[in-house]
């Protein structure tokens, strides 16, 4: 509970709106900063390892253990699976118990996680390390959102908000290209036992190093069938939470899962140069986030033309590598493909900001928690898509691991992940223009410029 001289203080800095430990405003600033940065310490940790397991050492997972194309892919498909189907559920746990103790029981699982994936000889251990991690990872980007709520003044919520987006970017480009040198100089078994123990110790930190840390609590509406409902009463709505089930696949597959192997096979580069080009995606990613928001202005406030444009790349790409393979196309080509499908970003804010309008914002976690399942659900579903075509183009008596797989099993691959975002951007057309105006009034939606967009 907040003191009565905290609420009191709380109008004269308007700078953190976390309880004082005994009124002290100065010490109460210090703390939700430290929680927010040892927070985001998680979250970047948490995408590195999302992003480099098992991309950046699919061939030494294959090597080492035996393993075949499809059950290297399931390694991600397993992890995503988790990930999407207890969103729901890790936002309502935040929502009970903050996002102190939450966030760092999420570090804690991913640091548990990591440290067994490491230590695996079967299978079926991996499968159970990235189970763990995949808990873990739930909760921690929703506690950033939680915790620049709770403890922070409402301005600054955007603001902290774009910093944890650069923080994720960053871990994600760490777990390509970083992470291959660094497996190359120590093996890829002692750097995931380094980064299990830098999770382990943040959240170490976070729960013990922060005792005087009080969340302040708000008035939620409780979720519901009803809620849940809510959120899929109206077609623009429905498209909008779920379009990305269909899109995403083709970005994720190509960072995080395929990408690498596809280089490494197709124009024969080594390891860690083939992460140079996931690493280029990831980084082209960062900048075409920061540059949607003020495009977005540019083309009067509206959200839907940046959309058609990320979800069109996520067609066009996939399609333009296609033709390259057909045509042997360079290597340039292919680095230039990798860097393009890095402006499906450009999507980022303006789905951000549709969250926000378009969603009844008692609700709005329960929603985002909602919409963050679909995209990483069919990204699993693609990868153990992908994992088969592999397993059915495999050199017949190649090696584990020594496997180079023929472009046909590529060109499907492409296939598959055009399908998909052709689906994803027609859904896009049904989700409404809002032009930045919150179109959610009470228990129904109107549109207040009376658009036919919406």
């Amino acid at each position: 509970m907040i003191s009565r001289n905290a609420k009191n203080a709380m109008p004269a800095t308007e700078e953190t709106v976390a309880a004082f430990p005994d009124g002290n405003v100065r010490a109460a600033r210090y703390l939700a900063v430290a929680a927010f940065a040892l927070l985001n310490t998680l979250y970047l940790i948490a995408c590195v390892q999302r992003t480099a397991i098992p991309g950046a050492f699919f061939d030494e997972l294959q090597r080492d253990l035996g393993l075949r194309a499809s059950q290297v892919t399931r390694l991600s498909s397993v992890f995503l699976y988790c990930y999407a189907s207890l969103q729901v559920f890790a936002g309502m746990l935040i929502d009970r118990f903050g996002g102190k103790r939450t966030g760092a029981a999420g570090g804690t699982l991913i640091g548990a996680g990591l440290v067994l994936f490491a230590t695996a000889h079967t299978a079926g251990i991996l499968y159970l390390a990235r189970v763990v991690a995949a808990i873990g990872q739930t909760f921690l980007y929703l506690c950033v959102v939680r915790i620049s709520r709770d403890l922070f003044s409402p301005r600054r919520f955007g603001t902290l908000i774009g910093i944890a987006s650069a923080i994720g970017f960053l871990g994600s480009a760490l777990g390509t290209m970083p992470a291959q040198r660094l497996s190359q100089a120590v093996g890829w078994r002692a750097l995931f036992v380094a980064v299990g123990c830098a999770s382990l110790l943040s959240s170490a930190a976070l729960a013990l190093a922060l005792p005087g840390l009080r969340e302040r609590g708000g008035a939620h509406r409780a979720v519901s069938w009803g809620a849940l409902r809510s959120l899929f009463n109206e077609r623009g709505r429905f498209c909008f939470i779920a379009h990305q089930f269909f899109s995403y696949p083709a970005y994720f597959i190509l960072q995080a899962v395929l990408g690498q192997k596809f280089i490494q096979d197709y124009l024969g580069r080594p390891a860690p140069e083939a992460a140079t080009f996931t690493l280029l995606l990831t980084l082209g990613s960062a900048l075409f986030t920061v540059v949607s928001a003020p495009l977005m202005g540019r083309m009067g406030n509206r959200r839907k033309p940046l959309a058609y444009i990320g979800n069109g790349i996520l067609v066009l790409i996939p399609a333009a590598m296609m033709l390259g393979i057909r045509f042997s196309a360079p290597s340039p080509f292919f680095l230039g493909c990798f860097f393009l499908v890095a402006a499906a970003e450009l999507n980022a804010v303006p789905f951000a900001s549709l969250l926000a309008e378009i969603t009844d914002p008692r609700t709005i976690a329960f929603t985002a928690a909602i919409r963050n399942s679909f995209p990483f659900l069919g990204a699993g579903i693609v990868g153990a898509i992908c994992g088969r075509i592999l397993d059915a183009h495999a050199p017949a008596g190649a090696a584990p691991g020594a496997a180079a797989f023929p472009p046909e099993a590529y060109l499907w691959i492409l296939f598959v992940m055009i399908v998909f975002a052709l689906i994803g951007l027609a859904m896009t057309v049904f989700i409404p223009e809002t032009r930045g105006q919150v179109i959610w009034n009470g228990d129904r939606e109107r549109c207040v410029r009376g658009s036919h967009d919406c």
